[in-house]
């Protein structure tokens, strides 16, 4: 599987003509968006993507059209009616959008890994203030209960372009910060511990995700799992499932754009 290289992302930044955009995804790409997708074990189908989901990641990565029709028609509308010109990545932050079928992809792909790892878990756990985090597990060597919530975020956020541009996973980091606000005390309350697990469209992850399964895969090792995934392979797992529903999200987008057809050239 050939990738776009992560020191080719570095040195776009130091280009000046780079728009915010292509900024926001090179720092992704730059920081682990790509590593973590080398080295995949693809004796295994589920590692592997098929040409649709690679090819929408390649696209995402590089800011160019989803679709060769876009590129024709620089009229097409979104069903939100926003010019898709204006913005190629804009089917992956489309409000009209459904992407809970990526997010439930994602929480499948935690729960699986969680359970190699020897985790009891309960899904979807509620909480005293009415929300619900995505999982709530224990373990031995936890010490207590550890809930999860999971999120996705565009690399490229268009309202905050220049904090995008200029400040790495800054998409990322707003979500996680939104995300204890909103599940942190009320996890304390009940003396558990609250963790979000974000990643942006890109597959880049912030410190404390990396930093979580690391810990999931070393305690799964010092427990003796037969099948102990090392800190990479379940990040790889998770990345999968995210490129799978990013591809998803585009598909359905392009299916209900406005594109016009180019007509036929007469010989």
């Amino acid at each position: 599987m050939t990738l776009i290289n992560k020191d080719l992302h570095v040195k776009w930044l130091k280009l000046p003509s780079l728009s915010d955009a292509n900024k926001a995804l090179a720092r992704s790409a730059s920081v682990n968006g790509s590593a973590d997708l080398l080295n995949l074990d693809l004796s295994k189908p589920a590692n592997l993507l098929d040409n649709i989901t690679y090819q929408t990641y390649i696209k995402q990565s590089l800011n160019i059209p989803f679709s060769h029709a876009l590129a024709l028609d620089p009229c097409a509308r979104c069903i939100c009616g926003f010019l898709l010109a204006e913005d190629p990545g804009h089917p992956l932050s489309c409000s009209k959008m459904e992407k809970i079928g990526r997010h439930d992809g994602l929480v499948d792909a935690a729960r699986n890994v969680l359970a190699q790892a020897g985790y009891i878990h309960i899904m979807e756990p509620h909480l005293d203030n009415g929300n619900r985090t995505d999982i709530k597990v224990s373990h031995p060597l936890l010490g207590g209960m550890l809930n999860f919530d999971m999120s996705v975020v565009r690399a490229y956020l268009p309202s905050r372009s220049k904090e995008s541009a200029e400040e790495t996973l800054f998409a990322a980091h707003a979500k996680e910060a939104e995300k204890c606000t909103k599940h942190a005390k009320a996890c304390e309350q009940r003396g558990e511990s609250f963790l979000p697990f974000v990643f942006d469209s890109m597959g880049a992850c912030t410190a404390t995700l990396r930093r979580i399964t690391s810990h999931i895969a070393d305690t799964a090792t010092s427990v003796g799992r037969r099948f102990c995934p090392t800190a990479r392979q379940i990040r790889q797992s998770l990345l999968i499932a995210l490129h799978k529903g990013n591809a998803a999200i585009v598909d359905k987008c392009l299916s209900m754009a406005n594109i016009r057809a180019p007509k036929p050239q007469r010989r």
